[in-house]
């Protein structure tokens, strides 16, 4: 039922959608928001499609909307990246629907020259570490190594892979210094046409984690 195979990305999602429905029942004053289930640590998805395969919507989904606390909907979160790789074409038409969102536009096939734009990246990450030595008095020497000897692709591979490896420059992004995150080029146009959905999935989740 799912368009990937993804133990740890389910697991997120459970997570997130408890924590949501645990939030709704403290901070959405309705009614039917108060009886909204606790749920376990794998009850999440299975949940998820089943609320997608009713014909009906519940009243509590409507509840929701009606008072503008539609992110507290199950509709609502699958349609969130990454967790919209967990649902097919069918569940995710369901949640716009009732939501009142129209379908994505198509995507136009573009060329792509990927030399021109991993080049841009070589800029990009350049200016970051810049930025960090001429503002935060911090040289990601490592880093500087790192995009060197890997290039600039590789290199935020790496960085994605193992988050540790940005040193200190990701203990900046941490206190909200974003315009010095690695992860948050990967997820920029045009740079994501560089990388991998799973590339993309660990770049969501540091954003969202961090």
């Amino acid at each position: 039922m799912t368009n990937v195979d993804d133990p740890d990305l389910a697991a997120r999602f459970n997570r997130r959608i408890a924590e949501t429905f645990a939030n709704a029942r403290q901070f959405a004053p309705l009614p039917q928001a108060r009886h909204l289930p606790a749920l376990g640590p794998e009850d999440g998805l299975p949940l998820a499609h089943y609320t997608l395969a009713n014909p009906v919507e519940s009243l509590t989904f409507r509840e929701l909307v009606d008072s503008q606390c539609e992110a507290y909907t199950v509709e609502y979160l699958v349609l969130q990246p990454p967790f919209d790789a967990l649902f097919d074409a069918e569940e995710l038409a369901v949640a716009r629907q009732r939501l009142g969102l129209k379908p994505p536009e198509p995507i136009e096939p573009v060329e792509v020259d990927p030399a021109a734009i991993a080049a841009a990246l070589r800029v990009r990450l350049l200016a970051i570490y810049d930025t960090a030595a001429r503002e935060l008095s911090y040289d990601p020497v490592h880093l500087r190594r790192l995009l060197t000897e890997c290039g600039p692709v590789d290199a935020v591979k790496d960085v994605l892979a193992r988050p540790a490896l940005a040193g200190v420059l990701g203990e900046y992004v941490a206190l909200g210094r974003r315009d010095l995150s690695i992860a948050a080029l990967v997820l920029e146009s045009p740079f994501t046409l560089l990388f991998s959905p799973w590339d993309r999935s660990l770049a969501q989740a540091q954003l969202i984690e961090g």
